[in-house]
Protein backbone atom coordinates (compact mmCIF):
# COMPACT_ATOMS: atom_id res chain seq x y z
CA UNK A 1 0.00 0.00 0.00
CA UNK A 2 1.12 3.28 -1.08
CA UNK A 3 2.32 5.74 1.97
CA UNK A 4 -0.32 8.42 0.76
CA UNK A 5 -3.02 5.77 2.17
CA UNK A 6 -1.33 3.81 4.68
CA UNK A 7 -1.92 5.60 8.16
CA UNK A 8 0.51 3.51 9.99
CA UNK A 9 3.23 5.50 8.24
CA UNK A 10 2.39 8.84 8.56
CA UNK A 11 3.74 9.13 11.84
CA UNK A 12 5.54 7.12 14.16
CA UNK A 13 4.42 6.72 17.85
CA UNK A 14 6.87 7.54 20.96
CA UNK A 15 7.40 5.59 24.07
CA UNK A 16 5.49 6.43 26.97
CA UNK A 17 5.85 5.25 30.65
CA UNK A 18 3.48 4.97 33.56
CA UNK A 19 4.17 8.15 34.55
CA UNK A 20 3.17 9.65 31.35
CA UNK A 21 0.42 8.12 31.20
CA UNK A 22 -1.00 9.07 34.65
CA UNK A 23 0.27 12.59 34.52
CA UNK A 24 -1.06 13.57 31.38
CA UNK A 25 -4.06 11.67 32.05
CA UNK A 26 -4.93 13.55 35.41
CA UNK A 27 -4.04 17.09 33.30
CA UNK A 28 -6.69 16.61 30.76
CA UNK A 29 -9.54 15.11 33.61
CA UNK A 30 -8.83 18.02 35.41
CA UNK A 31 -8.70 20.30 32.66
CA UNK A 32 -12.36 19.03 31.20
CA UNK A 33 -13.68 18.85 34.53
CA UNK A 34 -12.70 22.67 35.02
CA UNK A 35 -14.06 24.19 31.93
CA UNK A 36 -17.42 21.72 32.02
CA UNK A 37 -17.76 23.26 35.41
CA UNK A 38 -17.07 26.76 33.69
CA UNK A 39 -18.71 26.10 30.88
CA UNK A 40 -22.16 25.28 32.89
CA UNK A 41 -21.57 28.43 34.91
CA UNK A 42 -20.99 30.73 31.72
CA UNK A 43 -24.32 29.27 30.05
CA UNK A 44 -26.38 30.72 33.17
CA UNK A 45 -24.78 34.47 33.08
CA UNK A 46 -27.17 36.89 31.62
CA UNK A 47 -25.71 40.19 30.67
CA UNK A 48 -26.93 43.23 31.84
CA UNK A 49 -24.91 45.56 30.49
CA UNK A 50 -22.17 45.61 32.80
CA UNK A 51 -18.78 45.21 31.52
CA UNK A 52 -17.96 42.02 33.60
CA UNK A 53 -21.23 40.39 33.19
CA UNK A 54 -20.37 41.13 28.95
CA UNK A 55 -16.93 39.78 29.22
CA UNK A 56 -18.80 36.85 31.07
CA UNK A 57 -21.62 36.13 28.62
CA UNK A 58 -19.10 36.32 25.87
CA UNK A 59 -17.75 33.39 27.09
CA UNK A 60 -20.35 31.77 27.68
CA UNK A 61 -21.80 31.99 24.34
CA UNK A 62 -17.80 31.31 23.20
CA UNK A 63 -17.74 27.64 25.02
CA UNK A 64 -21.25 26.93 24.32
CA UNK A 65 -19.92 26.83 20.20
CA UNK A 66 -18.10 23.74 19.25
CA UNK A 67 -15.08 25.41 18.17
CA UNK A 68 -13.34 25.88 21.15
CA UNK A 69 -13.81 22.07 22.07
CA UNK A 70 -12.62 20.92 18.77
CA UNK A 71 -9.45 23.21 18.86
CA UNK A 72 -8.61 21.75 22.90
CA UNK A 73 -9.30 18.28 21.48
CA UNK A 74 -6.80 18.77 18.83
CA UNK A 75 -3.97 20.33 21.06
CA UNK A 76 -4.28 17.05 23.36
CA UNK A 77 -3.98 14.70 20.53
CA UNK A 78 -1.78 16.47 18.36
CA UNK A 79 0.71 16.49 21.39
CA UNK A 80 0.26 12.91 22.65
CA UNK A 81 3.20 10.59 22.28
CA UNK A 82 1.29 8.07 20.25
CA UNK A 83 -2.52 7.31 18.57
CA UNK A 84 -3.62 5.24 21.73
CA UNK A 85 -2.36 8.21 24.04
CA UNK A 86 -4.44 10.59 22.19
CA UNK A 87 -7.37 8.45 22.53
CA UNK A 88 -7.30 8.13 25.88
CA UNK A 89 -6.38 11.94 26.96
CA UNK A 90 -8.96 13.10 24.45
CA UNK A 91 -11.38 10.87 26.03
CA UNK A 92 -10.57 11.18 29.79
CA UNK A 93 -10.76 15.65 28.72
CA UNK A 94 -14.39 14.97 27.61
CA UNK A 95 -15.70 12.83 30.37
CA UNK A 96 -14.30 15.81 32.86
CA UNK A 97 -15.79 18.08 30.74
CA UNK A 98 -19.32 16.08 30.69
CA UNK A 99 -18.83 15.52 34.69
CA UNK A 100 -17.86 19.10 35.53
CA UNK A 101 -21.38 20.24 33.70
CA UNK A 102 -23.20 17.53 36.00
CA UNK A 103 -21.85 18.26 38.90
CA UNK A 104 -22.51 22.40 38.51
CA UNK A 105 -26.18 21.30 37.66
CA UNK A 106 -26.77 18.56 40.53
CA UNK A 107 -24.60 20.63 43.13
CA UNK A 108 -25.00 24.50 42.05
CA UNK A 109 -28.16 25.69 39.83
CA UNK A 110 -30.07 22.08 40.27
CA UNK A 111 -31.19 21.76 36.62
CA UNK A 112 -28.87 21.53 33.40
CA UNK A 113 -30.20 21.55 29.60
CA UNK A 114 -30.75 18.59 27.90
CA UNK A 115 -29.15 19.35 25.05
CA UNK A 116 -26.25 20.33 26.43
CA UNK A 117 -25.57 17.00 28.20
CA UNK A 118 -26.75 14.69 25.10
CA UNK A 119 -23.94 16.48 23.32
CA UNK A 120 -21.67 16.16 26.11
CA UNK A 121 -21.87 12.72 25.90
CA UNK A 122 -22.14 12.49 22.30
CA UNK A 123 -18.63 14.27 22.40
CA UNK A 124 -17.37 11.97 25.34
CA UNK A 125 -18.34 8.73 23.14
CA UNK A 126 -17.18 10.05 19.47
CA UNK A 127 -14.04 12.04 20.49
CA UNK A 128 -11.87 9.57 21.50
CA UNK A 129 -12.48 7.72 17.91
CA UNK A 130 -11.55 10.89 16.37
CA UNK A 131 -8.25 11.76 18.24
CA UNK A 132 -6.98 9.46 16.69
CA UNK A 133 -7.29 10.74 12.62
CA UNK A 134 -6.35 13.82 14.61
CA UNK A 135 -2.58 12.60 15.69
CA UNK A 136 -1.86 11.33 12.73
CA UNK A 137 -2.80 14.48 11.21
CA UNK A 138 0.74 15.79 12.55
CA UNK A 139 2.04 13.21 10.45
CA UNK A 140 4.27 13.64 7.33
CA UNK A 141 2.88 13.81 3.49
CA UNK A 142 0.02 14.71 1.87
CA UNK A 143 -2.12 11.86 3.15
CA UNK A 144 -1.67 13.98 6.30
CA UNK A 145 -2.70 16.96 5.46
CA UNK A 146 -5.67 16.34 4.14
CA UNK A 147 -6.42 14.64 6.95
CA UNK A 148 -5.82 17.93 8.83
CA UNK A 149 -8.10 19.91 6.66
CA UNK A 150 -11.31 17.66 7.84
CA UNK A 151 -10.20 19.35 11.55
CA UNK A 152 -9.20 23.00 10.41
CA UNK A 153 -12.06 23.23 7.98
CA UNK A 154 -14.86 22.81 10.49
CA UNK A 155 -12.81 25.47 12.55
CA UNK A 156 -12.95 27.25 9.32
CA UNK A 157 -16.55 26.62 8.91
CA UNK A 158 -17.42 27.51 12.45
CA UNK A 159 -15.77 30.80 11.20
CA UNK A 160 -17.15 31.54 7.84
CA UNK A 161 -20.40 31.45 5.82
CA UNK A 162 -19.48 30.19 2.42
CA UNK A 163 -21.10 28.82 -0.54
CA UNK A 164 -21.70 29.68 -4.14
CA UNK A 165 -24.42 32.59 -3.42
CA UNK A 166 -22.96 34.04 -0.13
CA UNK A 167 -19.70 35.12 1.97
CA UNK A 168 -19.85 35.91 5.19
CA UNK A 169 -17.91 35.92 9.01
CA UNK A 170 -19.92 34.29 11.65
CA UNK A 171 -16.86 34.37 14.47
CA UNK A 172 -13.91 36.17 14.73
CA UNK A 173 -12.94 33.65 17.52
CA UNK A 174 -12.85 30.51 15.44
CA UNK A 175 -11.15 32.07 12.58
CA UNK A 176 -8.37 32.63 15.47
CA UNK A 177 -8.39 29.55 16.44
CA UNK A 178 -7.89 28.56 12.78
CA UNK A 179 -5.04 30.31 12.36
CA UNK A 180 -3.40 29.21 15.24
CA UNK A 181 -4.04 25.32 14.91
CA UNK A 182 -2.09 26.00 11.03
CA UNK A 183 0.79 27.41 13.09
CA UNK A 184 0.68 24.44 15.82
CA UNK A 185 1.09 22.02 12.51
CA UNK A 186 4.28 23.90 11.20
CA UNK A 187 4.18 22.68 7.91
CA UNK A 188 6.30 23.44 5.01
CA UNK A 189 4.82 26.72 3.05
CA UNK A 190 3.69 24.70 0.30
CA UNK A 191 2.01 21.85 2.66
CA UNK A 192 0.60 25.09 4.91
CA UNK A 193 -0.95 26.45 1.82
CA UNK A 194 -2.75 22.64 0.76
CA UNK A 195 -4.21 22.99 3.97
CA UNK A 196 -5.86 25.84 4.22
CA UNK A 197 -6.87 25.68 0.45
CA UNK A 198 -7.92 22.04 1.25
CA UNK A 199 -9.92 23.47 4.50
CA UNK A 200 -11.56 25.86 2.64
CA UNK A 201 -13.44 23.16 0.12
CA UNK A 202 -14.17 21.16 3.77
CA UNK A 203 -15.75 24.00 5.09
CA UNK A 204 -17.66 25.01 1.82
CA UNK A 205 -18.83 21.21 2.19
CA UNK A 206 -19.99 21.84 5.24
CA UNK A 207 -21.78 24.61 4.60
CA UNK A 208 -23.64 23.40 1.30
CA UNK A 209 -25.06 20.12 3.17
CA UNK A 210 -25.92 22.04 6.24
CA UNK A 211 -23.62 20.37 8.52
CA UNK A 212 -22.90 21.38 12.18
CA UNK A 213 -24.51 25.12 10.65
CA UNK A 214 -25.90 27.29 14.11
Amino acid sequence: MSKLWNIQQLRSSQPESRKDMLCFGLISGLSGLVLGFAAAFLETVIDDGGIWLSILSWLGEFFSRPGIWVFAAMLLAIFSKSSTAAMRQVGIFFAGRLLGYLLYGLAVSGDFSGEFLLTGLLAALLAPVLAIPAWYSKGEGTAAVLIASLFAGLLLQQSIGMSLQFFYFKHLEELILFLLLLIVYRRPLKQTLLLAGASVVVAFLLESFGLFVE
